[in-house]
């Protein structure tokens, strides 16, 4: 968020002691055939709760980055103008999606559910539209390629990028930071492709209560996801970026697998964080 937007939020807080659901003010209503899907459950998380943190990220280089519900929308928002309005990418529409555990991953989670996109999470398809760190786009295959940069704080990618590929950085600072889907998907629309095989908003519900439950993540807790991601574990990865501490009604603190080296570090952030639950060991 800018200097101008954050002085406006600001002025609009003054006084009164909470931060303004800027949300509430923006964004239209999802009717109740919206269903479960993770924009859904995001946009109710923001008239809610707006300022309490959903997702942390922490990193040994890049430092500790926390967002708000309202802070994951505002930028799912611009990712999504960027996805809809500039790439035509439309509800339905599979997008091949390779990103690493980190807050962006985070915020293109929730941009794709914004856009009714379904998240192709592999096999990947050469015919679609690609979401990939910065670092790997030079060997991304795609009809279009959006680099996402790791940078700390969201600045631009610093990486070598192919031609035809889109700095996500730049791109989606032009769009607005609230978002109307064209129509908000219900329960039994796909969201998200592993192994080539559906899963409905309902079904990824189903399966992020699932995870939240075995992991013993209650409403107002803090899940610490620590442990190296697996390749063969690629859709509770994607579900814990954010459809996990939504059901929840938690929040996800998702951690570097390089913090782990360091001695004690996964003991300490368990305290320094307020961590009540965790995935994996």
């Amino acid at each position: 968020m800018g200097a101008l937007m954050s002085e406006s939020l600001g002025r609009l807080c003054r006084g009164r002691g909470r931060w303004p659901n800027v949300l509430a003010m923006t964004w239209m209503t999802p009717p109740h055939t919206a269903g479960d899907s993770i924009a859904r459950q995001l946009v109710d998380r923001t008239r809610s709760d707006p300022g309490r943190p959903l997702v942390t990220y922490l990193d040994q280089d890049a430092g500790r980055m926390e967002l708000s519900a309202t802070s994951v929308a505002n930028g799912a928002a611009k990712a999504a103008g960027l996805l809809r309005d500039e790439l035509d990418v439309q509800p339905g529409d599979c997008v091949n999606v390779d990103l690493p555990r980190h807050w962006q991953s985070s915020i293109w989670c929730a941009a794709l559910s914004l856009v009714g996109a379904v998240a192709e999470l592999g096999p990947f398809d050469a015919n679609s539209t690609t979401v990939i760190d910065s670092g790997r786009a030079i060997e991304a295959q795609g009809t279009e390629i959006i680099a996402v940069s790791l940078a700390p704080f969201g600045l631009p990618s610093t990486d070598p990028l192919p031609d035809h590929a889109v700095d996500a950085a730049i791109a989606a600072r032009t769009h607005a930071d609230f978002f109307t889907p064209h129509a908000w998907p219900g329960n039994n629309v796909t969201a998200v492709r592993h192994n080539r095989q559906p899963l409905t908003n309902a079904q990824v519900s189903t399966h992020a209560r699932k995870i939240a439950t075995e992991c013993g993540l209650r409403a107002g807790g803090r899940l610490l996801v620590a442990a190296p991601p697996d390749p063969t574990d690629v859709l509770d990865q994607w579900l814990l970026l954010l459809a996990v501490p939504l059901v929840a009604d938690a929040a996800v603190v998702l951690m570097h697998p390089d913090i782990r080296t360091a001695a004690g570090a996964v003991d300490h952030i368990r305290n320094s964080e307020g961590i009540t639950a965790t995935y994996g060991t």
